[in-house]
């Protein structure tokens, strides 16, 4: 089968001539050609199950787990880290709640290191969230920086945190608790992970950091300070699948009423200054070889005495105003945007951040079930008050 297509050409002289142009079509490509192929046939119905609904073997054991008494977010529960992980490293960290206070706001940081099984709060200032950033961005421009320091600096200078204002609406600190859980969580993305890192962007980084996250701590459930002072010092951060067993009596509230000055002075210590190590949880036991614990132990005596002087910078930020009406009180409590929580877990957030309410259990005993049980939420975005 032939066709015949016919073009013009256009010479040199400007003459034109005809030209034919013979163009052999093959059947068999036409006919392929104008043959569509068959539909396919409809993919098989796969159901996809949720993590977090996956049916339990009947005969896997069954073990309690623990229910912090803190309110925090669901992606942040340390009893079901190993379904649902936000990030790759085990250390999470978020702000549930503020402190107004006439003269500054409280900021209550919650952290969770899921392979040490340990959970704390700590309370920061506005203020003392800037310096930390204006001493990372001063550590990580020295001049022998690795490719990494670089990335770190040049992505922590262009984290822009909200302005200071002259007046302090609810409004206004429920937009700073956005940015500085963001601040935070991208600090513990890029510290707290089992990547290569250079003495700048790996230990010297982390001294101050460290302090910060962990000065004045208070434990929640059942951690304890001595591990908790170990946490943010492992070889590794990296998820370990473990069931965190609760135990028979939840506490009601962080365990703050016994830790003295000595215990919080502590904190920045480093994780060979305690002896109770060995209490068959692997991921907080001792090197087995000698030689790797005396060369822990010098290289943390050595640097030991850099990060407290860092860490005196932070300590058991409190308020210690006198005692006003509770209901006054618990007024002052800032909820982040689209966060609700119980009047109990209000309560306990502000006996965290005011040592005045630091003794909750008999207002608890003197209310209801259903008063404890009372959801409070910030109101719509205008609004400046918590709804009661």
């Amino acid at each position: 089968t032939t066709r015949h297509s016919i073009q013009f050409g256009i010479f040199g002289d400007g003459s034109r001539r005809h030209h034919i142009r013979r163009r052999i079509t093959r059947p068999l490509d036409r006919i392929a050609r104008a043959s569509k192929p068959p539909p396919l046939p409809p993919p098989e119905s796969t159901k996809t199950l949720d993590v977090l609904t996956l049916p339990q073997s009947p005969t896997a054991p069954s073990t309690t787990q623990y229910q912090s008494p803190v309110f925090r977010p669901k992606s942040y529960d340390p009893t079901t880290m190993q379904q649902e992980r936000a990030f790759q490293s085990g250390v999470q960290v978020f702000i549930p709640a503020a402190l107004n206070r006439p003269t500054h706001t409280l900021y209550s940081i919650c952290m969770v290191v899921q392979p040490t099984a340990q959970e704390w709060t700590v309370n920061r200032r506005y203020s003392q969230f800037l310096q930390l950033k204006k001493d990372l961005l001063a550590t990580l421009a020295d001049k022998a920086r690795c490719p990494g320091c670089a990335s770190f600096h040049n992505a922590l200078s262009k984290f822009a945190f909200p302005p200071k204002a002259l007046i302090r609406t609810n409004s206004i600190v429920r937009k700073r608790v956005a940015a500085l859980q963001d601040f935070l969580k991208f600090l513990v993305e890029r510290i707290f992970n089992d990547l290569p890192k250079c003495v700048i962007c790996g230990d010297d980084v982390k001294k101050m950091v460290r302090p910060f996250l962990i000065r004045g701590a208070q434990p929640i459930g059942p951690s304890i300070v001595t591990k908790i002072n170990a946490s943010l010092s492992l070889q590794s951060y990296a998820y370990v699948p473990r069931t965190i067993p609760g135990p028979e009596n939840p506490p009601s509230k962080p365990k703050n009423k016994n830790l003295d000055s000595s215990t919080i002075s502590r904190s920045t210590q480093s994780d060979d200054s305690y002896a109770s190590r060995n209490d068959s949880d692997p991921v907080m036991e001792l090197p087995s070889s000698p030689s790797a614990s005396e060369v822990g132990h010098q290289s943390n005596a050595s640097s030991r005495s850099s990060e407290d002087s860092y860490g005196k910078n932070f300590d058991d930020e409190r308020c210690h105003d006198s005692k006003v009406p509770l209901e006054e009180a618990m007024k002052q409590v800032v909820l982040p945007k689209g966060m609700s929580a119980t009047y109990e877990e209000v309560l306990i957030r502000l006996s965290s951040m005011w040592d005045a309410y630091e003794d909750t259990e008999a207002v608890l005993a003197s209310l209801s079930p259903d008063r404890r049980s009372k959801r409070l939420s910030a109101t719509r975005e205008s609004a400046d008050e918590i709804s009661f």
